[in-house]
């Protein structure tokens, strides 16, 4: 919802609207737990199809690196059905920044999941960052 006020008589030219969806500590990444081992995330959706990859994962980690993989799908929506990609591995470098990122071409919704190979593993989700690149 957007409200504008503005004084009587007043032409409006356009209207830009930024909008960041957020989640902190109070209100953390919301989490399914399916029974195959991934944790789930909700479908997020970008407001229009655009071309872009998962450019950063931030995350507190207490056990070791080899014990979690993430991974992403995108999602078409036509107004009568979604189809999802395949499942794309997140790669990352000592830094915890992405390395070879899959390109979602044309994707308006994402999904993102984790998996933790050892129950002596903790994982805390900060955020997941996307850029927009160019289509190729």
């Amino acid at each position: 919802f957007v409200k504008i006020i503005m004084p009587k008589n007043v032409i409006m030219q356009s209207v830009e609207i930024y909008a960041q969806y957020s989640e902190s500590s109070i209100t953390n990444l919301p989490i399914n737990y399916g029974q195959d081992g991934y944790a789930y995330t909700k479908i997020y959706d970008l407001g229009k199809n655009k071309n872009f990859k998962v450019s950063n994962i931030e995350y507190e980690l207490a056990g070791n690196k080899e014990n979690i993989s993430f991974s992403f799908r995108g999602f078409k929506n036509d107004n009568a059905n979604i189809v999802s990609t395949e499942w794309y591995d997140y790669s990352e470098d000592e830094n915890q920044k992405e390395n070879n990122a899959h390109i979602f071409n044309e994707y308006s919704l994402i999904q993102f999941r984790a998996f933790i190979k050892n129950s002596d593993t903790r994982l805390r989700i900060k955020e997941f960052a996307l850029e927009e690149v160019d289509s190729k």
